[in-house]
């Protein structure tokens, strides 16, 4: 399970559902507890004593900032990226971009290896917008990263799409 805080102005509301959880994990309801997006304060925010062993946030090349990983990653949590194509919107612009200059399937194939290929990634949460494209990112996903080059490219093609405007640098 995997929780989804309502927000910083309503605390409360979060603690409830935090001790709801813990208390769920306690009794063997749920296996294990999460959260998502926790940022880069996690261990400030949750302290060592927090119920969860992973948590979930983006992470993808037109959002990159790896900073909650490292945080999450130091409490001894999983840390699981998701959203390597920002439900296909950033596919399809990166795609636009590329023109003719290479396929769609080659921008989707380097998407996912940026996300999923990182030391501070356990692994990959993403969804598909049709059931034949889980063989074709399974395969992706068994390529290892991306090189230097796909790596350029990527980063040209987010640029020229507008994806990477305040980003900061890898």
């Amino acid at each position: 399970m995997c929780i989804h805080e309502l927000g910083d102005d309503r605390q409360a509301e979060n603690q409830q559902q935090q001790e709801l959880c813990a208390a769920w994990l306690k009794q063997g309801e749920i296996s294990r507890l999460g959260i998502w997006n926790p940022g880069a304060n996690a261990a400030a925010k949750y302290g060592t004593g927090a119920p969860f062993s992973f948590m979930v946030r983006p992470f993808n090349i037109a959002n990159s900032d790896s900073a909650a990983f490292a945080a999450c990653a130091a409490l001894g949590w999983e840390c699981f990226a998701c959203s390597p194509f920002v439900r296909g919107w950033d596919l399809d612009k990166l795609v636009e971009a590329a023109g003719a200059g290479i396929s769609a399937a080659q921008v989707a194939d380097r998407m996912l290896r940026f996300s999923l290929h990182q030391g501070f990634v356990s692994g990959l949460v993403t969804a598909s917008r049709r059931v034949e494209w889980l063989a074709t990112n399974l395969q992706s996903a068994s390529r290892g990263p991306v090189s230097e080059e796909e790596l350029q490219q990527l980063l040209g093609l987010a640029a020229t799409a507008g994806l990477l405007a305040g980003r900061p640098a890898l």
